[in-house]
């Protein structure tokens, strides 16, 4: 793979737009199952003439499934819009990198002809007659401009470390406000932490809200469960059945911020 900012040698700003563009596009996705399951929860904690252990049981478990949703829906909220702002600050900082990255080219090839002249200027320079002490004036003028270019371009590398330090403190402050998220603690508004499993905290927060919106969104009065009919058979059902294919959707792997914290494989 080739290395995506070569002027500079490093890329201050890693992270891809497109992963996140993707989990947030996941985690609408759940949400909007989440938000427009309100209704059917609604149906399904009506059991008709069904009575007994069984329908009281499964009463117990809309209710408490109809609870976790508004939750699970403003923990959805923030997420997004934590990672909303997130993009626009990795878009932000990429472009400056671009930036950088265009200078530093720049430099370099103005460094690389530089070095050539200054080289041919110190030969003539070492060859005996009249135009000696002209050339050692070119040489001279040539090595003040490598000197130069050399100065500027660690300017630019300088800058570069400052982006990639700023991008870090901005890619902790999102890792902080998602593990937040994800565990139901207040959202940080300045980093706390560089070592915070954000990864694993978020992507199993994930797979419990795409299980949970794969439950609601199967609620259906075409379903049925033994002789227990309509939405309650149908919840019944979802709350009965493997939910492995919901938990998937976020499988694979993303970046979404430097990658030391936040490459994760699916199985």
């Amino acid at each position: 793979m080739s290395q995506p900012y070569p002027g500079l040698g490093f890329d201050p700003t890693p992270g891809e737009l497109g992963h996140v563009d993707a989990a947030v596009d996941d985690l609408r996705h759940a949400l909007n199952s989440i938000d427009s399951a309100s209704q059917p929860l609604a149906s399904a904690t009506d059991t008709g003439g069904w009575s007994g252990r069984a329908a009281s049981a499964f009463s117990t478990q809309v209710r408490q499934l109809a609870g976790s949703l508004p939750s699970s829906s403003q923990q959805l909220h923030s997420a997004i819009d934590v990672l909303t702002e997130w993009r626009k600050t990795l878009s932000s900082n990429k472009n400056k990198a671009e930036k950088f990255d265009e200078q530093a080219r720049q430099l370099r090839r103005e460094h690389a002809d530089a070095v050539h002249s200054w080289h041919d200027a110190q030969t003539q320079a070492n060859v005996p007659g009249s135009h000696a002490a002209t050339a050692m004036v070119v040489a001279e003028r040539a090595r003040a401009r490598v000197d130069d270019l050399d100065q500027r371009l660690n300017r630019i590398i300088e800058r570069a470390h400052q982006l990639e330090s700023d991008h870090g403190r901005a890619a902790d402050q999102v890792a902080d406000q998602l593990s937040a998220i994800s565990q139901g603690r207040p959202v940080p508004t300045r980093a706390v932490s560089s070592t915070v499993s954000t990864a694993s905290n978020v992507a199993s927060l994930f797979s419990a809200w795409t299980s949970r919106a794969s439950a609601v969104a199967a609620l259906s009065p075409s379903r049925a469960v033994g002789n227990v009919t309509g939405g309650s058979s149908a919840f019944l059902h979802a709350l009965t059945a493997p939910m492995a294919t919901a938990a998937t959707s976020g499988a694979g792997t993303i970046t979404l911020l430097p990658t030391d914290r936040w490459n994760r494989s699916g199985s």
